[in-house]
């Protein structure tokens, strides 16, 4: 039986690899987005801070959210080609076979398939925590510290270091 690697991967040759996580507590969702090239380095990347309100969908929702801020990244800095990675299976499943039913999620993941065919080619995969750790972070931070700020090729220290241990 072969394991797979417990460290994050580089995209292809071609590709961008955006990275989205979402983190919850109280009423509020932190979300990290963190856009790679295919030499592993970070081209780009969002934190926010939302106020929501919870519900029974309110997880996946906030999983959506993260991926909706990773679209609008690649959409902003113009990639075509992009693998887009969430550690949220279910919402991997309902992208990806765009499931018929009217729920609310459903309407939203509608909304994402169609921004999703406006690339020239999209992946969306499912990968475990240890491979999203700098989405994590991201996410957590802008809880903390309740605010929105994008990532350029120019970054503050601690933001460096959680991004350099997505390689250890």
């Amino acid at each position: 039986m072969s394991h797979s690697s417990q460290k994050w991967e580089k995209p292809p040759i071609g590709l961008i690899k955006i990275n989205v996580d979402a983190t919850m507590a109280d009423d509020k969702i932190g979300i990290g987005v963190v856009a790679w090239d295919s030499d592993g380095f970070v081209i780009g990347g969002i934190t926010t801070c939302k106020e929501e309100h919870r519900s029974v969908e309110w997880a996946e929702l906030c999983a959506l959210s993260a991926l909706s801020e990773g679209i609008n990244l690649a959409h902003t800095n113009c990639f075509v080609k992009i693998n887009f990675e969430t550690d949220c299976a279910s919402i991997v499943k309902r992208v990806r076979k765009n499931h018929k039913d009217i729920t609310i999620i459903s309407h939203q993941v509608k909304e994402i398939f169609g921004l999703l065919n406006s690339f020239a080619e999209t992946n969306i995969k499912w990968i475990r925590w240890s491979k999203n750790k700098a989405a994590d972070h991201f996410s957590r931070l802008a809880l903390v510290k309740n605010c929105n700020f994008f990532l350029e090729l120019v970054y503050p220290s601690d933001i460096h270091n959680s991004v350099i241990s997505d390689y250890s």
